[in-house]
């Protein structure tokens, strides 16, 4: 949420003024995507050797439909508010519609990976194991080097299935290897369900909040140095610097997801699942519920994000960016739980593929 925000406000008139925005972007960047593409192949192993079936009727219902639905909503949304958008329809609508097939848009381009990659899983897990659907995603990783780029040019509509592929295979690994090393070590917190689950699920033990504590503490302190080394590295390669000239969201998101940050990266995506395992009881059901609707917040937050900042600066022009900031944030989280609840009391949640 943070980070489309941030994006929001970089690229709107007025927002390039600041230079927290630009940094507050690329350090979300430099970890957020990468952890919900790993959190994304946690699963996919067991569930292709188990239930392929589920997993071919979920990319349909699940992943399909609602990207698809959006697409479609988003895209007359646009049109029809013509220049007051940050990035203004440039093709017919239907044209555009059409091309949502191979190149979607901004930002549904998750799940149409997602989609890609679950596919993917279910055509190669089967047959050369999940060590090898790592090593294939890799390779497609390899075609994003500067290097490799120039010789086998790739066009931007695959941009994110190059880029992130290898992440959702890193998450099929550990989910595949952690739960097995899970299963035969007996911790007496919870049954044998892997070692994730009885991190998450069951922190009961005193020693594990401490270790699980001092493991959040040491991966953030890692990802703090790795990311800091990563821009300075950055700057003195590619000479970008903030804020002297504060390149644009997308370009922050490109050089978030450079090879430089590759270890970054994993830090970070060390760093929330320590945390993540570490939360205080008191603040799970508040999580537990965002994670139950997360689908409604992916589909609607950038409408929301969009929509309030659109207001805000019609009706109050003198205010900045960092008076934008919050107030847009709130909106992006609020909204679409508050659409959530009006289209189940409409009853038309499920047509919305909200849930």
């Amino acid at each position: 949420m943070l980070g489309h925000a941030c994006a929001g406000l970089i690229d709107s008139s007025g927002a390039s003024q600041t230079s927290f925005l630009p940094q507050l972007h690329l350090v979300i960047y430099s970890f957020h995507m990468p952890l919900f593409f790993v959190l994304a192949g946690w699963f996919v192993a067991g569930r292709v050797a188990t239930a392929p079936r589920k997993v071919a009727y979920g990319m349909l219902s699940r992943i399909a439909r609602p990207y698809f639905i959006w697409t479609l909503i988003q895209l007359m949304i646009v049109h029809l508010m013509g220049s007051a958008v940050n990035h203004p329809a440039e093709d017919a609508f239907w044209s555009r519609l059409l091309a949502t097939l191979w190149d979607p848009i901004a930002p549904f381009w998750f799940l149409h990976t997602l989609f890609c990659l679950q596919l993917i899983a279910l055509l190669l897990i089967p047959r050369i194991g999940v060590l090898g659907f790592l090593a294939a995603l890799a390779a497609l990783r390899l075609l994003r080097e500067p290097h490799l780029e120039r010789l086998i040019p790739i066009t931007d509509a695959g941009s994110g299935l190059y880029t992130f592929a290898i992440w959702f295979g890193l998450g099929a690994v550990a989910g595949q290897y952690l739960d097995r090393l899970g299963a035969k070590v007996d911790t007496g917190l919870a049954p044998r369900t892997g070692l994730f689950n009885k991190c998450v699920a069951r922190p009961d033990s005193i020693v594990l909040q401490q270790r699980l504590s001092f493991g959040t503490a040491a991966a953030f302190c890692g990802w703090a140095v790795l990311l800091a080394g990563a821009i300075v590295l950055t700057r003195q390669v590619q000479g970008v610097s903030w804020p002297a000239s504060t390149p644009s969201a997308s370009e922050l998101a490109g050089v978030a997801n450079a090879t430089l940050f590759f270890p970054a990266a994993i830090a970070g995506v060390t760093t929330v699942l320590f945390a993540a395992a570490a939360t205080l009881l008191p603040a799970r059901p508040a999580l537990r519920y965002l994670g139950r609707n997360s689908m409604a917040v992916f589909l609607t937050h950038v409408l929301c994000l969009a929509g309030c900042r659109i207001v805000l600066v019609y009706f109050f022009p003198e205010l900045s960016a960092l008076e934008l900031f919050v107030p847009v944030t709130v909106a992006g989280l609020i909204g679409p739980l508050v659409l959530l609840e009006i289209a189940k009391r409409l009853r038309i949640a499920r047509v919305l593929a909200l849930v």
